[in-house]
This record gives structure tokens, sequence and C-alpha cells, in this order.
């Protein structure tokens, strides 16, 4: 399984199954009336088959979301652009990649990436999500349940650019993290949220982390 899987369905199902449900809606209504020449009020048959068309409709419509992994993630950057700013998240774009280049293991690798979570310009990003999931996996286990905690709380939106989900990735790096200090109460509630919420969800290696 790649990195690029997500929970959806492929790019064309949601939006095909949106425009025939659509067509379908219409056909309905005009055929009725055509034949008819009445409105729809008389059918309660009818129009109650209409009303769950348009509620399945409604539900299709609010899922399109791009399947593809690289679209999915430029999606979220754009939300990023139009609420924080083009040059903003230029600017958190360039303080990311530059951290994640610095030394593995490293004090300055972590303290770099400290000061973008904790930037109150950068509030709500999706970069902040991807930091503050390399600060939990990066940092010893006395500081990172913290970093995990708010990526969980705060950023299960977030999502890197192969694809892999913030909210997904914390969960099973947090899930760890408590069976490593015996908090297996705890463990197992983050791992039936995992498979409840994002059972295709992976690592960076493409690794499912519902197993």
């Amino acid at each position: 399984m790649s990195a690029a899987k997500l929970r959806l369905s492929s790019p064309l199902e949601l939006p095909v199954r949106a425009t025939l449900f659509a067509w379908l809606l219409a056909l309905a209504q005009g055929s009725f009336v055509h034949c008819t020449g009445q409105s729809l009020g008389p059918n309660a048959a009818l129009e109650q088959r209409i009303q769950q068309l348009e509620a399945r409709l409604a539900v299709l419509e609010r899922l399109e979301e791009p399947a593809d992994a690289r679209a999915w993630f430029e999606r979220r950057q754009q939300r990023d652009e139009q609420r924080l700013g083009l040059g903003t998240v230029r600017e958190l774009e360039g303080r990311y990649q530059e951290a994640k280049a610095l030394p593995a293991d490293s004090a300055e690798r972590l303290v770099a990436l400290e000061a973008i979570v904790n930037d109150p310009a950068y509030a709500g990003s999706n970069r902040v999500g991807c930091a503050l999931l390399y600060l939990g996996r990066w940092s010893p286990d006395e500081q990172a349940g913290v970093w995990l905690r708010r990526a969980v709380e705060e950023h299960s939106d977030a999502v890197y650019g192969d694809g892999v989900q913030v909210g997904a990735y914390a969960r099973y790096e947090l899930a760890a993290l408590m069976s490593r200090r015996k908090k297996h109460g705890a463990a197992r509630s983050l791992r039936r949220d995992l498979a409840a919420h994002w059972p295709d969800a992976v690592d960076h290696s493409g690794t499912p982390l519902v197993r």
C-alpha cells in the first residue's frame, strides 16, 4: 500500500455519483410535471423519494474532496493561503524545510520546529500540524506526549505532501507512547479511534498504521 492511499473514494467516483443523483433528481421532477401537468404536491411517494435523493446528494457534495495525495495536500495548503496570506505560507514553508534539513537528532532541529509551532502567525496551519508530529516523533518520551496530544487535539486535519495524515499518525505514535508508559487503557482508546476513522492510514514508508 502506498503512502498516497487515502480513505476516500477514487478521484472520479464521488463527482460522478453526485452528478448522477442530481440528474435523477431533475429527471424525476421534470418527468412527473411533464406527464401529469401537476405539481409534486399530490404525489407523496415521489416527493419522499426526491427528498431522499436530495439528502444523499448533499452528503456527496460535502464529501467531494480530492483523493490524490498531492491534491489533498495542495487543497489544505490553499486553505492556509486564503486564511493567512500567500506570503505567510511561503515563509512558513521555508522555515519548515530548513528545520527538517538540520542534522537528525540535533537539538537545533527540535528548537527550530518548536519555534514554528509556537509562532502565532502560523496558528492553525497545515505545516504546524506536520511540525508537531515531527516533534512528537523526534523528541524524548518525556516531551513527546505534549506535542503528540497537541497534534491530535488541534491538527487532526493536517496532511503531509505524500498523503500521510497527521491525525492518524499522531494517534498511532501517542498510542505507542502510552503503551511504553503502561497506560494501556489510553493506548487502546487511541487505537480504536485510529481504526474507526483512519482505517487505511499509512506512515511515510507506506506501512499501514492499522494492523
